[in-house]
């Protein structure tokens, strides 16, 4: 699909964003805050120690290894995914043709990255990413922002604490 292709499904997706009552800026507003706030904060100590990873949790959580470098946490009935492999985790500038426009895409350098895509009806896929650890979910529009601060502390204290020996 060419430039213009894009173009047309962005704008159809931003004016349907809009039909919703769901503001394309203000969703853009407020995860530029999340990541500023986040970049300046301080990482929050870890509370948990699972299987020789130490990292911070909310409580009450379930958290589960899936594979070498891949975790499920649920918190509130919300399922999270955790990765730890740098390399396959990287999100480039340039998206494959198949990815959906995103809704938000907002970068601190090489260090941090938020970006909000829509997922299925009036859902969204949220994911975080702190030198190299990322953390993904999919969120109602307004649980983006509690949420994605909430993946920004954990993403964060895993980083922080340099407790991953082998990447």
């Amino acid at each position: 699909m060419g430039r213009t292709g894009w173009n047309m499904i962005s704008i159809s997706f931003f004016s349907l964003l809009a039909a919703c009552g769901i503001s394309e800026e203000k969703v853009v507003d407020e995860a530029e805050q999340v990541l500023a706030e986040k970049m300046e904060q301080e990482p929050q100590e870890p509370n948990t120690d699972y299987q020789g990873l130490r990292l911070y949790l909310p409580e009450p959580s379930l958290f589960e290894k899936v594979d070498d470098n891949q975790y499920r946490m649920e918190h509130d009935d919300q399922v999270y995914a955790l990765f730890l492999d740098k390399e396959q985790n990287e999100v480039t500038e340039d998206q494959p043709a198949e990815e959906p426009p995103m809704l938000a895409e907002v970068r601190q350098g090489e260090e941090g990255f938020l970006l909000i895509a829509p997922f299925e009806k009036d859902t969204y896929e949220v994911k975080v990413g702190y030198e190299g650890i990322t953390m993904t979910t999919v969120l109602n529009r307004n649980e983006i922002t509690d949420q994605s601060r909430l993946m920004f502390d954990i993403v964060q204290s895993v980083e922080a604490n340099n407790l991953i020996s082998e990447r």
